[in-house]
Parts: structure tokens; C-alpha cells; sequence
């Protein structure tokens, strides 16, 4: 399969930026055509009848309006007369520029993003939205990084994942290595591990937060993971899902926790999935590194919604050998969903006295599979850079 790559510029930066796209696809062995989005009809768009890749990048002007060179491209896809599979053999991902001083910011790509899925589209990325204001290469450099990543496979027909109308289903919040945990999870036989995926009786997301989510004017959410360590053992843990994360496409940040509030952790103004891992130390107390995020989260004057915009799971280490085992994990864990946060995947309890690969290993991958079903299930934006 070849992959088209598709600009809307009216400065020339969206231009600049699809052309950079396609040189280094060519370079990597990708058979890449470059076009303007006017030119759509000579591509093959008008009726698309066989397996194409696409990537659009695209600014917007004035009042959110198309630029010239992609204007006739836009009121195409925008036709309410088209069946609702036109684009069903389209696999694509959607880079937008703007600039938040603008009220309609990012709207054209916003607009093809959610109409190439209306009209049967795949997602092979989620939409990247970069901005002026800030510097446009706070988004794009990590985009095209993950870009890069999953496109081989995409270009080779393998496996695609499109975004599904369905909504994610919340986890329960039984801890991973409870008879109860292991009785509610399905097993994956696949990959030989257990966790993954929450059964069809789990309790549904509230409506009103799944339409909160489903509307152009989506933000932007960050992949943090924080852990709180005081031996080393949790932090190296939290570094290891970085690079395997970014190994896997995602981008995330990691911080101990008493960096929580530069990431906006003391109130998340916009949607976040939140990654926690920590030990516990003496009697049940917190490592040094997350004691002042773990006292604030505690604090009892909260509103009970202060954590609605979180997605979150949480991996606990600990001693059996000690009787507050997995102290901190358990009482996170709890305070997090009594906040208004989403847990996507059930806590992880490590215990030293046998081995924190024994729990640590399997619960790593059944997370990768309850992140993976997250983020194609929710139609979730660009997030930061790795930072370890």
C-alpha cells in the first residue's frame, strides 16, 4: 500500500511540514506522493476503492476557515449526501495547526478527523493539534515520531485499529493478584498473561462524561506516569513503561510524584491518564519523592469531582513480610476513585517476599492491552514528549 500525504497551508508551515513527512517516509522505503488537498480527485479520493494511508496535515484560517489549496477538499468531505462507508478503506491520521489566541482553534483538522470517521475511516494515529502560540514543534516532533513508528506496518497492510463507537468500560478496581481479580479478568491466550480487558458487566462510563469527550472541542490529554520510590525500584519500573511506551507509539511524561503540579495533577483542567506506581516505606508511609502529592490527595475538603477529567491504574510495591503491605498503592488507588477518577485497570499489588516480577510482569501486560482498548475507544488527541 502507498501512503498519500495531504496539506492544507496558507503560510506555508503546514506545506513545509508534509513535505518534510514525505521526504523521511521515502527515505525509510515508503512509496510517498505528496499533493495539495485541492488535487484530491487525481489522487483517488472522490471514490476510494481500495486500501490507502493517509496523512493530512492542515492549518486553518480567519474564522476557522480551510485554506485556499484544501478549500475544495473540505466542502467534499464535509457533503451530507455521502454513504456512510466512502472513506471505509481509508487508514489515516490527522495533524492540525493553529493557534489558541484564535477562538476556533485547530477546526479544519478537527473537522476531517471526525469526518473521515463518520464516513468509515480508520484512525492509525490520534489527531495531532499543534500550536502557534506555544511553538508548533511541541506537537508536531512527537507526532511524527509516532508516526514513523506504527506507519510500516500500516503501509504493509497488517493490523489497523479504528476508533470504536462504543464506550470504554471502567475497571472495578479489584487488585491484580486477588483471587477475585483473577476470577473477573479474561485471559488472554494469546499472549499468554493474564489481565487485560474488563468484562461486559462492568459498570459503564456516566453518559455525560462520554459526551463530554465526543465533541470536536476536545482537549488535549497528557499520559503521566508518577511513581514514588525511595529505593529505586518503582522509579525504575515508571522508566521502563516510558521507553516501552514510546516503543509502542504513546507519548508520556514521567515524574516523581511531588512534581504533580507541573503537570496540572492538583485540579486536571483537561482530560488525563494518569499511570501511578509506588512502595511504601516504615510503617505504611509514603517515599520521600510522593509524600506532598500523596498528603494532598488525602486532604478531606477536595470536591468529590476533583479528578473527573483522570483515567488512571496504579501498581503497588510492597513486603508481605510488613503489615501495611502496599499501604500507599491501596489507599491511591481508593482516594483517586473516591475524586471522580476512571480507573482503567485494576491495581497491581507486588510483593518483595516472592518476587515483584511475579505480579509486576503479568500486570504490565495486561495494562498495555487496558491502554491500548482506552485510547482506540476514546477519541483522545495528541499528548507531551517522554521526559525520564
Amino acid at each position: 500500500m502507498d501512503l498519500f500525504v495531504c496539506y492544507g497551508s496558507q503560510t506555508g508551515n503546514a506545506e513545509a511540514i508534509a513535505k518534510r513527512i514525505g521526504k523521511e517516509c521515502v527515505e525509510r522505503g515508503i512509496n510517498t506522493t505528496v499533493f495539495a488537498g485541492n488535487s484530491y480527485k487525481s489522487h483517488g479520493f472522490e471514490k476510494l476503492e481500495r486500501p490507502t494511508a493517509l496523512v493530512l496535515v492542515t492549518s486553518s484560517t480567519g474564522n476557522g476557515d480551510p485554506p485556499d489549496n484544501i478549500s475544495r477538499f473540505y466542502r467534499f468531505v464535509k457533503k451530507r449526501v455521502h454513504s456512510e462507508d466512502l472513506f471505509s478503506h481509508l487508514h489515516y491520521a490527522v495533524l492540525a495547526l493553529g493557534d489558541t489566541n484564535y477562538d476556533k482553534f485547530c477546526a479544519i483538522g478537527r473537522v476531517f478527523d471526525h469526518r473521515f470517521a463518520g464516513l468509515g475511516g480508520k484512525r492509525i494515529q490520534r489527531r495531532g493539534e499543534a500550536d502557534d502560540e506555544v511553538g508548533l514543534e511541541v506537537v508536531v516532533e512527537p507526532f511524527i515520531t509516532a508516526l514513523h513508528h506504527c506507519l510500516p506496518s500500516v503501509v504493509k497492510g497488517l493490523s489497523f485499529t479504528s476508533m470504536s463507537a462504543k464506550p470504554f468500560q471502567p475497571d472495578a478496581g479489584l487488585a491484580y493478584n486477588t483471587p477475585e481479580f483473577e476470577q473477573d479478568k479474561a485471559t488472554s491466550e494469546e499472549e499468554g498473561e493474564r489481565g487485560g480487558e474488563r468484562s461486559a458487566g462492568a459498570p459503564p462510563i456516566d453518559e455525560a462524561m462520554w459526551k463530554k469527550l465526543d465533541r470536536n472541542t476536545m482537549e488535549v490529554p497528557h499520559i503521566v506516569i508518577v511513581y514514588g520510590s525511595q529505593t529505586g525500584c518503582a522509579e525504575s519500573v515508571a522508566k521502563r513503561i516510558a521507553d516501552e511506551g514510546k516503543g509502542r507509539g504513546y507519548m508520556l511524561t514521567v515524574i516523581p510524584g511531588d512534581k504533580y503540579k507541573t503537570m496540572e495533577l492538583e485540579r486536571p483542567k483537561r482530560d488525563t491518564i494518569l499511570i501511578v506506581l509506588s512502595s511504601v516505606t516504615g510503617s505504611g508511609d509514603p517515599p520521600d519523592n510522593i509524600a506532598k502529592y500523596y498528603r494532598y490527595l488525602k486532604r478531606k475538603a477536595h470536591p468529590n469531582d476533583l479528578y473527573k477529567k483522570v483515567w488512571f491504574c496504579v501498581l503497588g510495591f510492597g513486603d508481605t513480610n510488613y503489615d501495611r503491605f502496599n499501604m500507599i498503592g491501596k489507599t491511591l488507588d481508593k482516594r483517586m476513585e473516591e475524586l471522580g477518577a476512571v480507573r482503567f485497570f485494576g491495581r497491581g499489588e507486588s510483593d518483595e517476599a516472592v518476587g515483584v516480577d511475579t505480579v509486576v510482569e503479568p500486570w504490565l501486560g495486561g495494562m498495555w492491552r487496558a491502554l491500548a482498548r482506552l485510547v482506540n475507544t476514546v477519541p483522545f488527541s495528541f499528548v507531551h514528549p517522554v521526559t525520564v
